[in-house]
């Protein structure tokens, strides 16, 4: 298909897409997508405000459709913006993934297809804020304290790939700075329990993420 389509003549191009425009509103939103990524970005945020204002309850038999429009606005977002302004789509890959603290309250997710969903936004947001990175997009930003932040409200386990993934992002000594973190983190708790803290059980989730 890319073959053909390399070898037809732009304007050729141009009017069919004129055509198939005018006949179907999501090839025209497509369109505003391409051409501009703050119109791109606006719209894609507001699927994602959509999705976190809903208070209907998802039951089992609709987690798959929610799951559905996850995945299609994570892939809008690599799609329609990484490409032009990375630090932008990071920003709506976290707001994807942040998804978690609402609608875990709110839907049956045995199946996990929602998670693993929001586990991919996880790894998009690591893509997008390795391209904003090597496109000097952000310089003053922060990652490894970015990442350590963002996984402190892994409350739900769907952020696990931001630890898993985060070579994507982030090179040898900041991997271990973020370890030194968690490190810090467990060894407090510790401290706290030589002093009669009831609350050793804290010591998994940081001692968990070093692993």
């Amino acid at each position: 298909m890319r073959s053909k389509l390399v070898a037809t003549s732009k304007d050729d191009l141009v009017r069919l897409i004129e055509r198939l425009a005018a006949d179907s509103a999501e090839v025209l939103a497509r369109l505003d997508y391409l051409t501009d990524p703050d119109a791109a970005a606006k719209a894609l945020q507001g699927r994602i405000r959509s999705i976190r204002s809903s208070k209907g309850f998802v039951s089992y038999g609709e987690a798959r459709e929610v799951a559905a429009q996850i995945g299609v606005i994570a892939a809008d977002i690599r799609a329609d913006v990484l490409l032009k302004d990375p630090l932008k789509a990071a920003a709506l890959a976290e707001k994807l993934f942040s998804l978690d603290d609402v609608i875990f309250n709110r839907a049956d997710d045995s199946d996990g297809v929602i998670g693993d969903e929001l586990r991919a936004a996880c790894v998009l947001w690591l893509d997008a804020a390795a391209a904003a990175r090597e496109a000097n997009a952000g310089a003053d930003a922060d990652w490894v304290a970015a990442l350590y932040e963002s996984y402190q409200a892994n409350d739900y386990g769907v952020r696990e790939p931001l630890l898993e993934e985060a070579h994507r992002l982030l090179h040898e000594n900041e991997l271990r700075a973020l370890a030194a973190h968690f490190e810090r983190e467990s060894r407090a708790v510790l401290e706290l329990a030589k002093n009669g803290d009831r609350e050793f059980h804290k010591v998994f989730a940081p001692s968990s993420a070093i692993g």
